[in-house]
């Protein structure tokens, strides 16, 4: 950790591109060497066969460098759930995940130029990151193996990614401007220190986790004669000191970017660390939403999954959500826990939608003080719901999580499915009232 922020720092120094290209490429392999010693030989391997193969313009490369890229991360995916079934280990795999995202949305990225070039219309996010031509080896390597982020992520565009190597520093950006001014920036170092005081502030609950409220515990006969309100609090506990481990890496990762430099973006008129943050914390916590809640968590995987799963479904529209969740189940892993974990959310989500359609306007039109209840109301059930399924990621077999599960009797899941009913019903029935005020009217 302090290597890589170390390292982070060091590059700031550097002010050539190619340099910068050089040491990204250089630094994330020798960090990637360092933790898992040969077994990041398969992260290279992985990323010079889709390069030669995006090099090659093949037809349909985007879709190969998909089956590709996905069926290499598939098979080491089975590999490990064959060796370590009941169990999880920090392997080279984490990093396999990260550079599976950004090797296909390149891919797309080059996809997308060659349909402009063409003259087919696209979306505008789809244009703005279009590439004309395939980035050379060195900018290749130095954009997949980016050092700060190569261990936990996140991922992010390529053009995003060239633009931080070609960054002009403050003289340079005052130089350009008429009066001498430029939007007041954060001071790195202060956006360093804050990121691991966050941090810091997690590892005595990241090492309560392991012993504090195992999970396991949840299996026995003695936790089934609790009452059933502690049980629900102890699933929430344990769902909770889960993700705690995940805040302190992704925090950390936002830490020695900052330190190299990388993830500038305006808020509010300044220029604040923090663009491809993979976690928003509090609007985690605090989700009114299953929407909201998985936008908040793991960012950099939602926004991959959105713009290069969701969106580019051409076909079965109607299949669009259950297909995201099923190629995010799959980049996971095979654990049946994950596809427990991932069916509950699509569930969730479906329930969410037809809730927002059916009562949101309803409340909406209602007193403040309603609207603050139903708030409140959407804060708990969400976050009972988000802890509940995620019981699932935490068990990973699948015996495991039925009987966990069965402890709190799968009243989430049965909850949010009854409110999907519910509101299908609501739809039906407000063709024939309308039908049937008209003619009361007449």
């Amino acid at each position: 950790m302090w290597l890589t922020l170390g390292l982070s720092f060091a590059t700031m120094s550097i002010r050539s591109p190619r340099g910068r290209y050089l040491s990204g490429a250089i630094l994330g392999m020798f960090i990637l060497a360092y933790s898992y010693g040969f077994g990041s030989l398969f992260c290279v391997v992985l990323a010079l066969a889709c390069y030669v193969l995006l090099a090659a313009h093949v037809p349909h490369s985007a879709a190969l460098t998909w089956i590709f890229s996905m069926g290499f991360l598939c098979y080491l995916q089975w590999q490990k759930y064959v060796d370590t079934f009941d169990g999880w280990a920090l392997d080279y795999v984490g990093p396999l995940m990260v550079f599976v995202q950004k090797i296909t949305m390149l891919a797309h990225n080059l996809n997308d130029g060659r349909r402009m070039a063409k003259g087919q219309k696209l979306r505008p996010r789809q244009e703005s990151y279009a590439l004309s031509s395939l980035p050379k080896i060195s900018e290749y390597l130095a954009y997949i193996f980016f050092f700060p982020s190569v261990m936990f992520g996140p991922s992010f565009e390529y053009k995003d990614y060239n633009e931080y190597i070609h960054r002009p520093t403050q003289r340079e950006l005052r130089a350009k401007t008429k009066d001498g001014s430029i939007m007041p920036r954060e001071n790195r170092i202060r956006a360093v220190v804050r990121y691991g005081a966050t941090g810091a502030l997690f590892v005595p609950l990241a090492l309560y986790s392991f012993n504090g409220f195992p999970a396991e515990f949840m299996l026995q006969p003695a936790f089934m004669s609790m009452p059933l309100y502690k049980r629900a609090l102890y699933g929430k506990a344990v769902a909770s000191l889960f993700r705690i481990k995940y805040y302190f890496a992704w925090i950390m990762a936002d830490a020695f970017c900052a330190a190299a430099g990388f993830g500038l973006h305006e808020v509010n008129g300044k220029m604040v660390y923090g663009r491809y943050s993979n976690v928003h914390i509090l609007k985690l916590e605090f989700a009114t939403s299953v929407f909201q809640s998985t936008t908040s968590w793991n960012r950099g995987t939602n926004r991959w999954l959105k713009y290069y799963v969701y969106e580019r479904v051409t076909y079965l529209k109607s299949m669009r959500t259950v297909l995201t969740y099923l190629v995010s189940a799959l980049w996971h892993g095979f654990y049946p826990g994950y596809y427990c974990f991932f069916v509950g959310l699509c569930v969730g989500t479906i329930a969410h939608r037809a809730q927002r359609k059916v009562i949101r306007p309803i409340v909406l039109a209602m007193p403040e003080a309603v609207q603050v209840v139903y708030n409140i109301i959407g804060i708990i059930c969400t976050t009972s719901f988000i802890d509940f399924c995620e019981i699932g990621f935490v068990m990973m077999t699948l015996g495991k999580v039925h009987t966990a599960w069965s402890t709190l009797y799968y009243a989430p899941l049965v909850g949010a499915a009854a409110l999907w009913i519910f509101c299908q019903i609501i739809i039906v029935l407000r063709p024939k009232q309308r039908a049937e005020k008209v003619k009361k009217d007449e």
